[in-house]
């Protein structure tokens, strides 16, 4: 019994596979009969265009050729060089007459045969037809391509956003891990802190070979540094806020809860971060986060209108912390912040950008003019101080108004804002 099964089984899967070649092959005669009838086509196209060519072109040789006679007969042979173009003009219309009406398309044919036959070598296609490994090995290296072409263009980003900033720098590394480490002031790589007294210091020993490109800037800790506005304290490393983007932001857990303890808060200390998703890329979005304490009625997350930079919505986090504060009748604030770039530039630049026009010593404008014209109006009549904070070292203050730049910067436009 089994083994009559088993034949009827082989039975049906023979005429299965029968059929399936069968339709396999008619599906394969159908499409070259298909590339068949649109080669026909294509072909009856080409010697119908080169008809109707023919016919214009005739038309244009009877008419210049019936003038040209014309003008030569009336000035009794004088006007020669009328009738000089038609022996060319003649050798062009017997040829588009071959090939509209003659032989040339069946000439062509049997040379097209004969290469075939005889001269089979001329088809071949450089380096070969196609392979699985010629073909793996483009797009690797196509992909190897994008890659470089994303840094280059990466490094001119950067360049944009660091032109005419004192002390801006560019600097390599190994791996995307020694940025992070130099943007969190773990840098292993010979960079100093700078001193207690507001002068820098920088040692960098890179190696020139070395891959990974970026224009990070170092935030040091120093919790205790305090920059004043009206005493012009001179601050003078030069570098400018890190140019990363939130999604690669980390959150300490201490600052998730309402309840939580924040050390070191004061309450005329305000804490102060801007943020900006694809910052110096494609469909760039920035926020602004204003933090006053635990469910503070105070407290701003909002999303930046205009260009989208991480600059300029840490300049206008400060300025919106210092607009409160003088609403609220505040004599003085301090403004925490992690972005070195906006203590320098608005208790230092600033000073030098006035006396100069706002020009910059490469005859270009000061990037931010008018952001920055707004912070320092704002600062008229109150006195504020700076004071610096690491960024994303677990400083409470710090974490939430980070937290609120975030979420700023995915919230749409209001009507009614800090910025209205």
């Amino acid at each position: 019994m089994g083994s009559i099964m088993g034949k009827a089984m082989d039975e049906n899967l023979k005429k299965n596979q029968e059929f399936m070649k069968q339709m396999n092959q008619i599906v394969l005669e159908r499409q070259i009969q298909m590339q068949n009838q649109m080669r026909e086509k294509q072909m009856a196209m080409m010697v119908a265009r080169s008809r109707d060519l023919f016919q214009w072109f005739g038309a244009f040789y009877a008419t210049y050729a019936f003038a040209a006679i014309a003008a030569n007969m009336k000035s009794k042979g004088k006007n020669k060089a009328m009738v000089a173009p038609l022996l060319p003009l003649t050798f062009i219309l017997g040829y588009q007459y071959d090939l509209a009406y003659g032989e040339k398309m069946e000439r062509m044919r049997k040379e097209a045969d004969r290469v075939l036959d005889n001269e089979s070598y001329l088809l071949n296609m450089p380096h070969g037809l196609p392979s699985f490994e010629t073909i793996e090995a483009g797009r690797q290296k196509a992909k190897l391509d994008s890659i470089l072409n994303k840094h280059t263009s990466g490094r001119d980003s950067c360049k944009a956003q660091v032109h005419g900033y004192g002390g801006a720098r560019y600097k390599k590394f190994n791996s995307p891990e020694e940025a992070q480490a130099f943007v969190n002031g773990q840098d292993s790589g010979g960079f100093s802190n700078y001193t207690s007294g507001g002068q820098s210091s920088y040692k960098y020993s890179w190696d020139s070979a070395q891959s990974y490109s970026s224009c990070y800037s170092n935030e040091t800790p120093q919790h205790s540094s305090h920059y004043s506005y009206q005493h012009q304290k001179k601050y003078t490393s030069g570098h400018r806020s890190s140019p990363y983007t939130c999604s690669s932001r980390q959150y300490s857990s201490s600052s998730t809860s309402s309840g939580s303890t924040y050390k070191g808060f004061e309450e005329d200390h305000v804490y102060t971060d801007g943020c900006c998703r694809n910052n110096g890329r494609d469909n760039p979005v920035a926020g602004v986060g204003v933090y006053w304490g635990p469910d503070h009625p105070s407290n701003v997350s909002e999303r930046l209108p205009g260009r989208a930079t991480n600059n300029r919505a840490e300049i206008h986090a400060a300025r919106i912390a210092v607009k409160q504060a003088k609403e609220k009748g505040m004599g003085s604030v301090t403004v925490v912040t992690d972005s070195q770039f906006l203590i320098n530039g608005i208790t230092s630049w600033i000073h030098k950008w006035k006396k100069n026009g706002w020009t910059l010593s490469d005859n270009t404008k000061v990037k931010n003019e008018e952001d920055w014209k707004s912070l320092d109006s704002e600062m008229q009549g109150i006195d504020v101080k700076f004071k610096h904070v690491p960024g994303h070292r677990g400083v409470d203050g710090n974490e939430a108004a980070d937290r609120l730049a975030n979420e700023g910067a995915m919230k749409i436009m209001q009507k009614k804002s800090w910025f209205n």
